[in-house]
């Protein structure tokens, strides 16, 4: 039981890996009809049609590989349909289609009635339903014959199932299996074929003229395998350019980031020096006023006592003898002198600052102004290291 199980689950996993590669890339669904491009990718017919149809409608005339981006040029009336069938791919969706799906009742190749498929007989080379299997077993000219279980399949088995020959396309030519190949018409064709519609022309049979093929193909193969490896080596060519190109970059950046940290250290140092000197100016201006307000306030006192107390002699309130009149004098004069004596000298006015850089920070600031300049007037393109080394902060 473990095993019939186990062999069931590996038989889904087998049919769901087909279905993926079965799978079209522009619908996700299992293709259907599917035509190859140039770029040898495969696609649904109404897919590529529908397409087609858009990029017409934008003034289009080609449509792009969703797998390779390739352009691919919009045949002649906006269809698909004279491209090349995937053969491989037919078969592929015919087993998925299957097995994927054990309801779904299709044609039994040995009945031609629509039924659910259950076996594939590997002697007929198709799949049949259930009631033609038990038939096989009984008739003396199939019960010989190796029928499978469609759940029972093994990866080979699906291998064989893909490379069945081919029937016969050609109205009631469909249990005939085309054996030869038409070089004047590139076609394969059955027997009848060759008697009803390939009369007179270079025919040959199928294996000799798929030997020929695989030759031709063989020496497609080699050259391709030469193209590639140089196409490999351009691309490693091009990977180690884009990583010299970020080394380069960020060997760029650091420098960056170095010289600007330098001008900044140096900005700073300039600033500190700078601020330094105006706060010893503005202690020193600030230590001048301090000494001018209090000269002004013990003056301004003196003279309010002079001049009261001379007011007081002008009232008569306590009028002194004239000896004291020369002495009073005298006081006032010294006042007035000292007054006089001070107009110029103590009287506070701070000279104007103004800030002029030194040579230095001018530098600094011209070089960051260059370095702008030279951004925005090169493309990061044509910067050469040796135009960003020109900037050094001394």
């Amino acid at each position: 039981m473990a095993t019939a199980q186990a062999e069931g689950t590996d038989t889904s996993a087998l049919f769901e890996r087909l279905r993926k590669e079965a799978e079209c890339l522009l619908c996700f669904r299992t293709v259907e009809e599917p035509k190859v491009l140039r770029c040898h990718h495969s696609f649904c017919l109404k897919c590529l049609n529908k397409r087609a149809m858009e990029a017409e409608k934008e003034g289009k005339s080609e449509i792009n590989c969703i797998v390779c981006h390739s352009s691919v040029k919009i045949p002649r009336g906006g269809r698909f349909d004279d491209h090349r069938t995937s053969f491989y791919l037919n078969r592929l969706a015919e087993i998925v289609s299957i097995g994927v799906s054990n309801s779904k009742t299709q044609i039994c190749w040995n009945c031609n009635e629509s039924k659910t498929l259950q076996s594939y007989c590997f002697e007929c080379e198709h799949f049949i339903c259930r009631a033609c299997e038990e038939y096989h077993k009984w008739d003396s000219l199939t019960h010989s014959h190796h029928t499978v279980l469609i759940r029972d399949l093994k990866e080979q088995d699906f291998d064989r199932i893909i490379r069945r020959p081919v029937m016969c396309e050609q109205k009631n030519h469909n249990k005939q299996s085309v054996e030869f190949y038409c070089h004047d018409c590139k076609v394969c064709i059955c027997k009848l074929c060759v008697d009803e519609l390939h009369d007179a022309h270079n025919i040959e049979g199928v294996e000799k003229a798929s030997e020929q093929s695989k030759l031709n193909i063989m020496d497609n193969v080699q050259k391709l395998k030469t193209r590639l490896a140089e196409c490999e080596e351009e691309v490693e060519k091009l990977q180690k350019g884009a990583v010299k190109r970020e080394q380069n970059m960020s060997a760029i950046e650091d420098e960056i980031h170095k010289n600007v940290e330098e001008a900044i250290l140096k900005l700073k140092l300039h600033e500190q020096e700078v601020l330094a000197k105006l706060d010893n100016l503005g202690n020193e201006q600030q230590s001048a006023f301090v000494a001018q307000q209090e000269r002004n306030a013990s003056r301004l006192t003196m003279l309010k006592d002079f001049l009261a107390y001379g007011e007081n002699v002008l009232s008569n309130l306590s009028l002194p003898g004239l000896e004291e009149h020369y002495t009073i004098f005298k006081q006032f004069e010294q006042a007035l002198d000292v007054d006089d004596d001070d107009d110029d000298d103590d009287s506070f006015n701070p000279p104007h600052v103004n800030y002029v850089p030194n040579k230095e920070f001018a530098d600094i600031i011209k070089s960051v102004a260059w370095v702008k300049l030279l951004f925005d007037s090169l493309t990061l393109r044509n910067l050469s290291l040796m135009a960003i080394s020109q900037w050094k902060l001394k």
